[in-house]
């Protein structure tokens, strides 16, 4: 493969991964809103916490989650659209999100490692050190 095909290649793994991720991500938080409301459909016991309380401590928890696992997702997006369009600061992007995919075995992990291989081996490097490179695209 050459280092374009590569680029285009990572470029859709960044993004496919980003969409898989965020899918999953509405699938929990699914799965956590109907697990919630049960719970706030039967009576507390034992002294627990009334049912009225849990909805808006369990929407709080749901919100919190929504917000980190966007913050940790968004990294893969802007750099699977950086390298689609060949912007420059493309090369960073792509490594800033490796990093936080790695923690997500297999799929992170895999994207994380091909990240690294292309990022920093001399056909990566050389893509983006190229002064045409970016330069169509980079507005």
């Amino acid at each position: 493969m050459t280092p374009q095909e590569h680029n285009k290649t990572l470029g859709i793994c960044h993004l496919a991964y980003g969409g898989l991720h965020t899918l999953l991500t509405f699938a929990i938080l699914l799965f956590f809103f109907f697990f919630f409301a049960a719970i706030t459909q039967t009576a507390p016991r034992d002294g627990g916490p009334p049912p009225g309380l849990l909805l808006p401590i369990g929407a709080g928890f749901l919100l919190f989650i929504f917000l980190l696992t966007c913050l940790f997702t968004l990294p893969a997006f802007i750099a699977g659209y950086a390298l689609l369009k060949h912007k420059p600061w493309a090369r960073m992007a792509s490594l800033i999100a490796a990093v936080f995919e790695a923690m997500n075995v297999p799929i992170g992990t895999a994207v994380c490692v091909y990240s690294f291989w292309f990022m920093l081996s001399d056909p990566g490097k050389q893509l983006y050190e190229q002064k045409n490179f970016g330069a169509e695209n980079s507005g």
